[in-house]
C-alpha cells in the first residue's frame, strides 16, 4: 500500500461501504516502521565505561530540574536502555498498537457487577452480528468516522464505542489523537540532565550546574534527613534518590489518556443510572471487554518517532547540534527516520546523547579519548527531525546554531560501535 506523509498529498478516493475499517485507519497512519536490527547479543558501546564509573550495577541519567530520574544500563550493558532517553528529549509523531498487549482487567469489579444484571454470558456475541448496528451497518467507514470526530465529550464518546466491535476500531482512532497524551513527568526537553556515578557531589560537579543556593539547599537537606551520611556517601545520587515526590520512570510506558480516572467514574454513573431506569439493552462480557480496551489504551499503546528528516540532538544550553546521520548514514533510499531505530551493533541516538553527559568526579567520561571537547552534562536538551530546529535563545551563542557533529563523531569511533567515518564503520572493543 502506498503511504503518504500528509493528507494533502493523499489523491481523493470514491466513498465506498466495502472498505474495512483496518484499511481505513491505515491511511490515516501512513508512517511505516523502520526494521531496527538486534541480532547481536552483545552491546558494543562505551568501552571502558564501566571501568570508568564506579558504580558496577546501574547507570543513571538524573534530571537536575525534576525529582525524575531513568535507569539506561544495568548488568554490563552501560546503556541498552539508552532509547528511553530519547523519548524524553523528543516530541512522538504518532502512536500505535503494541507487538504484544499487556491487557488486564482493571475495572473488573465494577464490570462484574453490571454483567450479574445480564442474562447473556456470551462474552463475544456481536460477533456475526452485523445487523446490530442498525443504519450506521450501511454507512461508509469515512462517515462513520466523522460522525465520531464530532463527539467531544470523552464519556459520549466511550458510550458509542462500546456498542459495537467495528464501532470499537472508530472510536480507539478518535481516542488515540484526541485523548492519549504524553505524561506530564515525560517531558525533558529544556530540563537539565546529567549521568554521573556515586561519589558526586555539587563542589565535583560540572562547573556551573548548581548554583550555590542549589549547594547550600542540597547539603542542609542531606544534614536534616541523614547527618550520619554527610561526607561518606551522601552524595548527588543520594539526594535525588530519597527526595520524595520523584522516582524512577518506567521508559516503556510514557502514554496518558486525559483525565482517565475522571471520565471512568462519570462513566461508571451514567452506565449505572441507565441500568436502574432500565433503558437500553443488558450490559455483557462483550460490553466490559470494550470498555476495558479503551481505558487501556495507555498500556496497549506506545508512541512512535517517525520522520521524514534525519533526528538532531540539540543542546539548547550551549547553542550545538549533532546529526545522527553523521554517524549513522541512512541507507539509499530511506525515506522515514526513526529516533528509536538502532544499528546492528545496537548503537543510536541515544548512545551519542549518554558520551557527552557522562561525569565522574574526575571530569567527563569523553577526556578519555578526545581532549578539549566540551562535555554536555548538565545541559539542556531537544530532540527533534532537522526541518524542526527549535528557536535558540539570543543569549546563547548569539542565536545561531552550530554543527558539532564531526567533533562528537571523532569521539564516537572511539566508544560506539558502528560509527562511520569516511566509509569505514568503527567497532568498540567489547
Amino acid at each position: 500500500m502506498k503511504r503518504y506523509h500528509n493528507e494533502a498529498s493523499r489523491p481523493r478516493q470514491r466513498i465506498m461501504s466495502r472498505i474495512s475499517v483496518s484499511d481505513f485507519l491505515r491511511h490515516y497512519n501512513p508512517l511505516a516502521p523502520l526494521p531496527i536490527c538486534s541480532t547481536i547479543s552483545q552491546h558494543g558501546f562505551l568501552y571502558g565505561l564501566k571501568r570508568y564509573l564506579k558504580d558496577d550495577s546501574y547507570n543513571m541519567v538524573q534530571n537536575v530540574d525534576s525529582p525524575y530520574r531513568i535507569e539506561v544500563g544495568e548488568d554490563g550493558l552501560p546503556c541498552v536502555n539508552a532509547s528511553g532517553l530519547i523519548k524524553l528529549l523528543a516530541r512522538p509523531t504518532g502512536i500505535q498498537r503494541r507487538m504484544r498487549s499487556e491487557h488486564s482487567r482493571r475495572f473488573l469489579s465494577v464490570f462484574r457487577k453490571w454483567e450479574e444484571q445480564s442474562t447473556s454470558n456470551d462474552e463475544n456475541e456481536d460477533n456475526n452480528a452485523s445487523p446490530t448496528m442498525g443504519l450506521l451497518q450501511l454507512i461508509p467507514v469515512e462517515i462513520r468516522f466523522m460522525i465520531f470526530s464530532f463527539v467531544e465529550d470523552i464519556v459520549d464518546l466511550c458510550c458509542l464505542s462500546s456498542t459495537h466491535r467495528t464501532l470499537l476500531e472508530l472510536g480507539q482512532e478518535v481516542f488515540k489523537r484526541r485523548f492519549c497524551a504524553l505524561s506530564p513527568e515525560w517531558s525533558w526537553i529544556g530540563h537539565r540532565i546529567i549521568c554521573f556515578d556515586r561519589g558526586i557531589y555539587p563542589d565535583t560537579a560540572p562547573k556551573g550546574l548548581y548554583t550555590e543556593a542549589e549547594v547550600t539547599e542540597i547539603t542542609r537537606w542531606v544534614q536534616e534527613h541523614d547527618p550520619e551520611e554527610l561526607g561518606r556517601g551522601a552524595d548527588l545520587r543520594y539526594y535525588y534518590g530519597m527526595r520524595e515526590g520523584g522516582g524512577e520512570l518506567d521508559t516503556d510506558k510514557n502514554l496518558s489518556m486525559i483525565s482517565s480516572r475522571k471520565s471512568m467514574d462519570a462513566l461508571t454513573e451514567r452506565v449505572e443510572r441507565a441500568l436502574k431506569a432500565g433503558l437500553g439493552n443488558e450490559w455483557t462480557k462483550a460490553d466490559s471487554a470494550r470498555i476495558d480496551a479503551l481505558f487501556h489504551m495507555p498500556i496497549n499503546y506506545v508512541f512512535t518517532y517517525y520522520a521524514t528528516q534525519p533526528w538532531v540532538i540539540y543542546n539548547l544550553s550551549k547553542g550545538e547540534y549533532i546529526r545522527a546521520d553523521a554517524f549513522f548514514p541512512p541507507k539509499e533510499g530511506t525515506a522515514i527516520y526513526d529516533a528509536l531505530a538502532l544499528t546492528e551493533y545496537k548503537t543510536g541516538l541515544g548512545e551519542i546523547l549518554m558520551s557527552r553527559i557522562i561525569w565522574a568526579d574526575h571530569g567527563p567520561y569523553s577526556d578519555r579519548w578526545v581532549h578539549d571537547l566540551p562535555s554536555w552534562a548538565g545541559d539542556r536538551f531537544e530532540i527533534a527531525p532537522l526541518d524542526c530546529k527549535p528557536t535558540l535563545d539570543s543569549t546563547v551563542n548569539n542565536g545561531i546554531w552550530a554543527d558539532v557533529s564531526a567533533a562528537s563523531r571523532n569521539l564516537g569511533c572511539y566508544v560506539i560501535s558502528g560509527t562511520v567515518i569516511e566509509g569505514k564503520t568503527y567497532v568498540t572493543a567489547r
